[in-house]
């Protein structure tokens, strides 16, 4: 079995879940997955997958580089939250300071 054909799930549930600028790349029997995620939470569903295929990632044949969009989610930089989860608009705020 080629070792896209056995990551097939992880690659079906990156392209569900959003992930953008998805490239695989097969060398040396070796899977590449390269893409870009709008949350952490996305990440971890993904690695999740890859644990019910390899559940101690001893196969040695899946390298997955998946980034968090910071632009999206809860790192988005028009928001703000304190410690109690609180979250507010930066452009209200500062337009409430004028």
């Amino acid at each position: 079995m080629k070792v896209k054909e056995k990551y097939a799930e992880v690659i079906n549930v990156g392209n569900a879940l959003g992930i953008t600028d998805l490239r695989l790349r097969e060398q040396d029997g070796v899977l590449f997955i390269d893409g870009t995620a709008p949350s952490e939470d996305i990440i971890k569903k993904m690695w999740d997958t890859v644990a019910k295929i390899d559940s101690d990632h001893r196969a040695g044949d899946l390298m997955m580089n998946i980034r968090l969009n910071e632009m999206t989610g809860d790192a988005s930089p028009e928001k703000k939250s304190d410690s109690d989860g609180y979250t507010e608009d930066i452009e209200q705020n500062v337009d409430e300071k004028k």
